[in-house]
C-alpha cells in the first residue's frame, strides 16, 4: 500500500494523496465493518463519509488550482 502511494505522489500533489488515500481507507473500512461485521451505519455516519467524499473532491479539483 505504501509503495502505491508512492507511485501516486510521483504523479500527484501531496494533499491530493493524502486525502484520497484517507477517504479510501474511511469508506473502504466502514462498507468492510458493514458487510462482514454487522456494524450499523446510521444516516450521520454515511453524511460524514459523503462529506469526506465531497471534501477530497474539493481538495483534488480547487487545492492544486491554486499551488
Amino acid at each position: 500500500a505504501f509503495y502505491c502511494m508512492a507511485q501516486a505522489l510521483k504523479h500527484l500533489p501531496l494533499g491530493v494523496v493524502y486525502a484520497l488515500w484517507s477517504a479510501v481507507g474511511i469508506t473502504v473500512l466502514a462498507g468492510i465493518g458493514w458487510a462482514f461485521f454487522g456494524e450499523k451505519l446510521p444516516w450521520q455516519a454515511l453524511l460524514g463519509i459523503g462529506l469526506i467524499v465531497v471534501g477530497v473532491v474539493l481538495v483534488s479539483f480547487y487545492g492544486s488550482a491554486h499551488g
